[in-house]
């Protein structure tokens, strides 16, 4: 077989055409390497790794302009290439050498990728580890890049996120303290910052406790009286969260 012509294509690739009609795509490195320039006969053998090598480079470019749109994960680009039809062998030439010329970095990933968390959004550090560990990051590079983080940074976006939530509270205060709580433990925080940060929190849930014992209070005399008001009157405050006292007061006034 002979090669009749080259053709430049897009960036560093060309189409090269044999005296059989047949056309491929190479890129100019494998052109070089194997000097089809100089010497343009070319038998099976040769041309079958000419297609092999350039398929790599294929894989490897197509890594490059995806991981030019954002940071990738090493995972991410496989699972990329792989879905785009490449072979095994291509991917994994594709990764090394990403890898190798740093365009593939997990360690500079992982820490834009908490840098981020932290200024975008209120995850904590348990939530941010499952998302890492399900792009594929190692448990080591995440532990490495959250132990550098002070513990003080965590503590603020809990208190930030408390303070949000008491404004626009109308529980009693237990009740505003456990769902606060199942809040921040789904955000990814642990149990011990959250209840450190909440324990001295106080709420005034006055203007709460008179709505919430109104209202039971209003619908429950319509079928009870007496003692046995009373006593389902309390169990509902109770199960809301009220204190005995406030509860004792309310019904003496009445």
């Amino acid at each position: 077989m002979e090669i009749m012509s080259f053709k430049r294509k897009r960036g560093s690739m060309y189409e090269i055409e044999l005296n059989t009609g047949d056309k491929y795509k190479v890129y100019d490195d494998v052109i070089l390497k194997y000097e089809l320039l100089l010497n343009r006969k070319i038998n099976k053998k040769t041309l079958d790794k000419v297609l092999e090598e350039s398929a790599k480079m294929d894989a490897y470019f197509k890594g490059v302009r995806y991981i030019s749109i954002k940071m990738r994960t090493k995972k991410e680009v496989e699972n990329y290439l792989r879905r785009a039809g490449f072979l095994d062998s291509e991917v994994e030439y594709a990764l090394k050498k990403l890898e190798k010329e740093g365009i593939i970095d997990e360690k500079k990933y992982v820490a834009a990728y908490i840098n981020d968390a932290i200024i975008l959004s209120l995850d904590g550090p348990m939530k941010i580890r499952v998302s890492l560990g399900k792009l594929g990051i190692g448990d080591h590079l995440i532990d490495e890049r959250l132990s550098a983080i002070d513990e003080d940074i965590w503590k603020e976006r809990i208190g930030k996120i408390i303070v949000k939530r008491s404004k626009v509270n109308k529980d009693s205060e237990k009740v505003f303290k456990l769902k606060t709580t199942n809040n921040l433990i789904s955000l990814g925080y642990s149990i011990e910052l959250i209840r450190e940060q909440l324990s001295d929190i106080k709420i005034d849930t006055g203007e709460a406790f008179t709505r919430d014992a109104d209202r039971i209070y209003e619908k429950l005399k319509g079928k009870f009286e007496g003692w046995e008001l009373e006593s389902k009157f309390k169990s509902k405050m109770y199960q809301k969260g009220y204190e005995v006292d406030r509860i004792n007061a309310y019904l003496e006034e009445k």
